[in-house]
């Protein structure tokens, strides 16, 4: 994704899914449409740059600090999306939970495919961490 001079990274980070997610047929439900928006950006994802960056953003504390510090910011952004989206304001916590967990899987996603060298697509290991959250999600409350 380009930037232009002085475009905040979160800022394109919220414009890219909020797009994606608003672009979803309004009868899917939140993590459906969450998991394909998400699915459907990661198709742009270059992976020598990608992994490039990510070396540089963990080659020091402040950069991992600071990248650490964009994830709360990154929830909230999807939050506002989700809540934009599914406005009814009983919904809201389940929907601040569901982009806690929808990002911590893209991160999760991101990591092992850094890890694995980029050799399979992104969005392989996006579908590996969304069914994992389903499975544990879906399981009955004891």
């Amino acid at each position: 994704m380009m930037r232009s001079c002085g475009q905040s990274p979160t800022l394109s980070f919220h414009d890219a899914p909020h797009k994606a997610i608003l672009a979803q047929p309004s009868d899917k439900v939140p993590v459906d449409a969450v998991r394909n928006a998400l699915l459907t950006l990661s198709a742009g994802f270059r992976t020598q740059e990608f992994i490039g960056i990510d070396r540089v953003l963990r080659s020091s504390e402040t950069l991992r600090a600071r990248k650490q510090a964009t994830y709360g910011l990154h929830e909230q952004s999807l939050h506002a999306t989700l809540a934009e989206r599914w406005p009814s304001p009983d919904r809201s916590t389940s929907l601040r939970l569901l982009a806690m967990a929808s990002h911590g899987a893209m991160r999760l996603a991101i990591e092992d495919w850094i890890q694995a060298g980029g050799d399979r697509p992104l969005d392989s290991f996006l579908h590996a961490a969304f069914d994992g959250l389903a499975a544990e999600f879906c399981r009955p409350l004891q």
